[in-house]
C-alpha cells in the first residue's frame, strides 16, 4: 500500500488540477464573475496571451508530457524530466483560467443575439429559471463591452452549471441572424459546460478549445 507519493512520479503528477476532472457547477456566477473581473485586470496591466503562441507552447509541452506518460510507471522517479512536467503544469493552470474566463466572456457575449417565439423564452425560464432568463435578455441591445460589463457589474445569482448549461440550450434551441450564435456557439458553450460539470479537464478543455471556430472562424478572432 502506498501511504506516500512522491512528487517526482507520475502518480502524482497527474492528480494535479490540471489534469483532473473537478465538478464546479454548484458554484456561484456571483463568485465566478469576481474571479473573472479579476483576471481580466491582469491583462489590462500585462496583455493577453496570444492564441497562437499559447497554443504552441501547449502542445509542445503535451507532447513532451505524452511522451513522459510512456516511459515511466506511475510510481517510478522521474529524475530531471520532472522539470518538464513542472513546466507543462506551471504554464498549463495559468492557461486555463484564462481560455475559462475567455470561453465565458465570449459565450456570454455572443447570447445576447438569442431570438425566439414567447413559447422559447418561456421554455428558458421554465429549463433555467427567470434569474437566468433575465440575464441574458438585458443585454440584447449592448455592444459586446457593455455586455460583459453588466455581467461583471450585475452577474446573476445562480449555479454556474446553470448558467452555462442554460447559454448552450440558448445557442442551439434559438433563432439567430447575421452570422450571429447558432449550433457553432453551441459547441463553444457546451465546452465550457462540460468543463464546469467535471465531464473534462482543464488539459482536456484546453485541447478542444483550440480547435473551436464559430461563423466567423476560430474563436480568437
Amino acid at each position: 500500500m502506498i501511504l506516500i507519493v512522491s512528487r517526482n512520479t507520475l502518480r502524482h503528477q497527474l492528480a494535479r488540477p490540471l489534469c483532473v476532472k473537478r465538478d464546479m457547477s454548484v458554484a456561484r456566477v456571483v463568485a465566478v464573475s469576481k474571479a473573472c473581473a479579476e483576471r481580466i485586470e491582469t491583462y489590462e496591466a500585462l496583455g493577453m496571451p496570444v492564441p497562437e503562441t499559447a497554443a504552441l507552447q501547449f502542445y509542445l509541452l503535451q507532447h513532451a508530457m505524452s511522451d513522459i506518460r510512456q516511459r515511466f510507471s506511475p510510481d517510478q522517479p522521474m529524475g530531471d524530466v520532472a522539470e518538464i512536467v513542472e513546466a507543462y503544469h506551471k504554464f498549463g493552470v495559468d492557461l486555463g483560467q484564462h481560455m475559462f474566463v475567455y470561453l465565458m466572456m465570449i459565450c456570454t457575449r455572443e447570447s445576447r443575439h438569442t431570438k425566439g417565439p414567447a413559447s422559447f423564452h418561456d421554455e428558458a425560464k421554465s429549463k433555467f429559471g427567470d434569474v437566468f432568463n433575465d440575464s441574458i435578455n438585458r443585454m440584447r441591445d449592448m455592444n459586446p463591452n457593455g455586455a460583459i460589463k453588466i455581467f461583471l457589474d450585475k452577474p446573476p445569482n445562480m449555479d454556474l452549471g446553470t448558467y452555462c448549461k442554460g447559454m448552450m440550450w440558448r445557442f442551439k434551441n434559438g433563432n439567430f441572424t447575421g452570422g450571429f450564435g447558432g449550433p457553432l456557439w453551441g459547441r463553444i458553450a457546451e465546452l465550457l459546460s462540460w468543463f464546469v460539470s467535471g465531464e473534462i479537464s482543464a488539459e482536456m478543455m484546453l485541447d478542444t478549445a483550440f480547435t473551436l471556430a464559430h461563423n466567423g472562424g476560430p474563436i480568437f478572432n
